[in-house]
């Protein structure tokens, strides 16, 4: 029951920074269209960015912890077989595959860049 509220937890860290991002996408595009924001609402609009991409990293080293050790526990359960193993493996290096596709997509919307 823990391990099911943990990976709830990283789920709605995830779900919670990347709802901040569309937020801050949407502020920075109403920003643009506007063109004559005030340096309060420039200087709000940087921390409140900083504050975003603060929270995404904190998700990212997070999930990756989480990940990390879900891996480990599903590839060195000593009571699983052989072939049972290697079917994890496997289904381990499915999903990698598709995580990779997916952080290829976000790294075009980096937070680091300013």
């Amino acid at each position: 029951m823990v391990k099911c509220h943990l990976i709830k937890s990283q789920v709605t860290a995830a779900t919670g920074s990347y709802a901040l991002f569309q937020l801050q996408e949407e502020m920075k595009r109403q920003l643009s269209a506007v063109g004559n924001y005030t340096e309060k609402e420039l200087e709000e609009y940087m921390k409140s960015n900083k504050m975003i991409d603060s929270l995404w990293k904190l998700s990212v080293s997070d999930i990756e912890s989480t990940l990390s050790l879900v891996c480990k526990l599903v590839l060195q359960d000593s009571t699983a077989k052989r072939e049972e193993l290697c079917a994890r493996a496997k289904g381990l290096k499915t999903l990698r595959r598709s995580s990779s596709v997916l952080a290829h997509i976000c790294s075009k919307y980096s937070f680091d860049k300013q």
